[in-house]
């Protein structure tokens, strides 16, 4: 009995000391998985009409230049060039009325800081990149990097693979720039002979032309773009209609310079 007693005694006292031992839970730290707002930018061309925004690092100076800033900020302010107080708007345009070169576009923006976590934040971040602001004519013809023979496939053709072309007039020879601007062959045989928005990274236009193949309508409408990083490579998207009443259907082709 006294054995038992004992036994029963060192359990309970173990126990004791078990519990004794426990730790008490921490405070969860206010500060996990929290990280300083990393401000970017974007420098980009825009299509007349529309809220699309294309990334740029080269302009032809006849085009506007948007600056597009990050959400979530207090403040901005935009440095373009020696000019140090361009806008305090997120979002600002500039226009140019020469050939400028490279020009540094800085935006200062200021937030709320983070010292709580982040003892030396003091809540402005400042971004800078470049942009190269040229002249890109042809025989006084304004023209665009995009123009040339782009081969590629598209998802109205399926595996097909074949060539498109962009020109300004004189830009391609051998006849293929009749017109001032154009794009030739995306769909089915027909070309756009209007007149179309031609920047660095874009160009689009729309057409409406007899197709070679019959003696139907051929209706289009497109938006060709490359990228900053890699302007050997195409993206075009476009929806057509056998006439102007019937309905669009969208594709897309994409290809690399040929």
């Amino acid at each position: 009995m006294k054995v038992k007693l004992l036994i029963v005694l060192c359990l309970s006292l173990s126990l004791a000391l078990l519990s004794d031992c426990k730790k008490d839970p921490q405070p969860a730290d206010p500060c996990a998985g929290k990280q300083l707002p990393k401000a970017d930018f974007i420098l980009a061309e825009k299509l007349d009409g529309e809220e699309r925004y294309f990334e740029t690092d080269k302009i032809n100076w006849v085009h506007d230049l948007f600056l597009r800033g990050p959400e979530g900020y207090k403040t901005y302010l935009w440095q373009v060039g020696t000019n140090m107080n361009w806008s305090t708007q997120k979002n600002a345009k500039v226009s140019f009325d020469k050939a400028e070169g490279k020009l540094k576009v800085r935006l200062i923006a200021t937030r709320e800081p983070m010292k709580d976590c982040f003892a030396g934040d003091d809540g402005v971040d400042t971004v800078e990149k470049w942009i190269d602001v040229i002249e890109n004519t042809l025989n006084k013809e304004w023209i665009s990097p995009l123009q040339g023979r782009w081969e590629g496939k598209c998802s109205q053709y399926g595996d097909n693979i074949y060539t498109i072309s962009f020109a300004s007039k004189d830009s391609l020879g051998g006849g293929l720039g009749y017109w001032n601007h154009f794009v030739y062959n995306l769909t089915n045989g027909c070309s756009s002979s209007s007149r179309t928005f031609a920047g660095y990274i874009l160009w689009i236009g729309n057409a409406s032309y007899t197709r070679k193949t019959d003696t139907g309508r051929c209706v289009f409408n497109y938006i060709a773009y490359t990228f900053p990083q890699n302007k050997d490579s195409i993206v075009v998207e476009y929806e057509v209609s056998l006439s102007p009443n019937a309905d669009y259907k969208p594709y897309i082709f994409i290809g690399k310079r040929k």
